[in-house]
């Protein structure tokens, strides 16, 4: 779920296509739990989950985990380093049993001279950059309460107006820069204002409209 509804390579290129970023590729399998890559390893490359899922994380010096995002099978992962950094930007660790195809800086730059490849990696990159940019500015402009509210209606969105999704309250709280006890607040908030509902690793969005006005009303607060 918490792949921010970012565009999966399969849906973007043909099967043809597909089977060409294959071929300039290394798959490799993962556990459930093992670590992909960390952050800090050289040389950075892109990867591609061909099946299973990863999450992308930033080790903290106390042993934490930031949670960053969750990549799918279909999407790619690590393209932003690969012209400026030499080194991965955050730790990846497989989620379930993983493949991955693993792409270098020189296979990258031959996959970039077909148009319609270059063309799908610039709009999951164009997507990503756009979530980024929009983050940031809620986050230097919007209470932690309206943050919250708007990314559970971006997962409601993204995953075809699906009411019930799926929380982890660690990666909500770390993805938006929160102690537990702060996001436990707002949940406490939009529970008695009756727009949303919780159970076990999930969360229910009981009143999406009445959320989306919720949102507009406290964003101009």
């Amino acid at each position: 779920m918490t792949d921010f509804g970012t565009p999966v390579l399969t849906h973007l290129l043909s099967e043809e296509e597909m089977k060409h970023v294959s071929s300039v590729s290394v798959r490799r399998c993962y556990r459930d739990g093992e670590l992909v890559h960390d952050r800090g390893d050289s040389p950075a490359r892109m990867g591609i989950v061909a099946d299973g899922a990863i999450m992308l994380v930033r080790p903290r010096a106390d042993g934490r985990n930031i949670f960053l995002c969750r990549v799918k099978a279909g999407q790619n992962f690590g393209d932003i380093t690969l012209p400026f950094a030499k080194a991965c930007t955050h730790r990846a660790i497989a989620i379930g049993d993983t493949q991955i195809d693993h792409i270098s800086y020189e296979a990258f730059q031959r996959l970039m001279e077909r148009p319609a490849i270059a063309q799908a990696f610039y709009a999951v990159a164009a997507y990503r950059l756009a979530l980024s940019v929009r983050m940031l500015d809620d986050l230097r402009s919007l209470s932690v309460d309206v943050i919250f509210a708007k990314l559970l209606l971006d997962f409601h969105d993204s995953m075809g107006q699906t009411r019930t999704l799926e929380f982890v309250q660690d990666d909500f709280a770390s993805y938006i820069g929160v102690s537990l006890v702060t996001l436990n607040k707002s949940l406490r908030g939009l529970k008695q204002a009756g727009l949303i509902e919780t159970g076990y690793r999930q969360i229910c969005i009981v009143d999406p409209d009445g959320l989306r006005r919720w949102v507009t009303e406290n964003s101009l607060a």
